[in-house]
């Protein structure tokens, strides 16, 4: 078990410089870029990284619903519950059929779908 952890951790770390590169060489290159890499550094634990990630590319995309949902998660693991529960507002706006089980399952290692769940939980949704 904790080999395939390592192994993870790894391949995470690989799409990290992958995708920060891509937006080093096209700042406008995905329009889901930034969500990606948002998660990435929230799935190791670099929620302030995660944080920042998502603002920027919520710039890009205000009215996509990924970016606070992801946000929303970021901010409550930071302890910062007024910007979470903000975040877990719009969402709530957005999205008003948002489940946070129905979310989790876009992630396929069980794992990460724990991690973005307790932080969604965290923020306040359901």
């Amino acid at each position: 078990k904790k080999f395939l952890i390592r192994i993870q951790l790894v391949i995470i770390d690989e799409a990290i410089t992958a995708l920060e590169m891509s937006l080093r060489l096209d700042y406008s290159s995905s329009r889901n870029a930034w969500l990606h890499l948002g998660m990435a550094h929230y799935l190791q634990g670099r929620y302030g990284q995660a944080a920042e990630t998502l603002e920027k590319g919520l710039v890009k995309r205000p009215g996509f619903v990924g970016y606070y949902i992801a946000r929303a998660a970021a901010y409550a693991l930071l302890d910062r519950s007024e910007d979470a529960a903000s975040a877990a507002d719009d969402v709530r706006r957005l999205d008003p059929f948002f489940e946070v089980e129905s979310f989790g399952t876009a992630f396929r290692n069980p794992s990460h779908r724990q991690a973005i769940a307790a932080g969604l939980r965290k923020a306040g949704l359901q």
